[in-house]
């Protein structure tokens, strides 16, 4: 295994993350638990004859954190904090489906959404995103409620996908380089697929 200082090698790689995060808000603990799954559960497909002790060892987390990982079958959320603050804006609509952004009392869109954020930080970004999605609409001081339901936009699924495909390509390049000798060190990861020529 490489003795890489991975901190060095990516610095310039986090700036490129951190714009992704972002971009498209997300919840830091959420992100966290997403990062210990996706560590946990590719160790174990690398290395399916190490020891919980030595997948630790490579990975940096605690052994009573990778076996949870590895007894989940998909990362768990915090939450799904847009549907769960949905579903109490309608559950406590007026009769004009209007609920007030800010107000005294349990029933403002900003004292449901901290009950269920526990701080400030994502109150506006829940906010853009029930808009974004046509769940809600802004209308003076109030937000009109006008489904239930909160989908998630199919362009938003689009880019997820192409995120992963080219982070993947990326990885499996820059280890096939760090490990390639002579002119192989050029090599590009690719498929047929891919509209990034190899070099």
């Amino acid at each position: 295994m490489s003795k890489i200082n991975f901190s060095k090698v990516f610095a310039a790689g986090y700036r490129a993350i951190s714009r992704l995060i972002i971009e498209f808000p997300i919840e830091q603990k959420g992100f966290a638990k997403d990062l210990r799954f996706s560590l946990a559960h590719s160790a174990r497909k690398l290395f399916p004859k190490k020891n919980i002790a030595e997948l630790s060892h490579m990975t940096g987390l605690l052994r009573g954190q990778i076996d949870d990982a590895l007894d989940s079958d998909c990362p768990v959320r915090v939450m799904d904090k847009e549907s769960i603050i949905l579903s109490d804006l309608w559950r406590y609509r007026d009769k004009d489906n209007l609920i007030p952004i800010n107000g005294k009392g349990d029933n403002s869109f900003y004292s449901i959404a901290m009950k269920h954020l526990k701080g400030k930080h994502s109150v506006s970004s829940v906010m853009e995103s029930l808009i974004k999605s046509g769940s809600v609409e802004k209308r003076d001081d109030n937000l009109v409620i006008l489904s239930n339901i909160f989908e998630i936009d199919k362009s938003e699924e689009r880019v997820i996908n192409q995120t992963g495909l080219i982070l993947n390509r990326f990885v499996n390049t820059v280890i096939y380089n760090r490990d390639a000798k002579g002119k192989a060190k050029r090599y590009q990861y690719s498929y047929k697929s891919t509209k990034i020529p190899p070099q």
